[in-house]
């Protein structure tokens, strides 16, 4: 398996819109859109190196409003989702991040 963090520079207003194309992409696992240097942040998976320079890199620079990509190969996967312990985080934790979602929502309702 490759693992891939890429930092992808999106045209000027078109930063949703990449978001919403590299969402699309099934090897894109997940899309972050923060506050620094670049406009979309990504991790990929793919089942090889040749898969994702064939395959998946071309797809990302394809999509409209992309306008640069740097990708950083990953050596080893230490941790992965899917391993999380339900039930792990303490009831303050937990609540504590039920309250950063329900922020997130009413900002993002604010923003619409």
């Amino acid at each position: 398996m490759t693992l891939a963090f890429v930092d992808v520079d999106c045209a000027p207003g078109s930063t949703p819109a990449v978001a919403e194309a590299l969402n699309a992409i099934p090897e894109v696992q997940t899309v972050e859109l923060p506050a620094g240097h670049h406009d979309c942040v990504l991790t990929v998976f793919t089942a090889t190196l040749a898969d994702y320079a064939q395959r998946v890199a071309p797809a990302i620079l394809a999509i409209p409003g992309v306008e640069r990509v740097q990708t950083s190969l990953g050596s080893r996967l230490h941790q992965a989702g899917h391993s999380w312990r339900l039930a792990a985080l303490t009831p303050k934790k937990s609540a504590a991040f039920a309250e950063l979602a329900e922020l997130e929502r009413s900002v993002g309702d604010a923003d619409q």
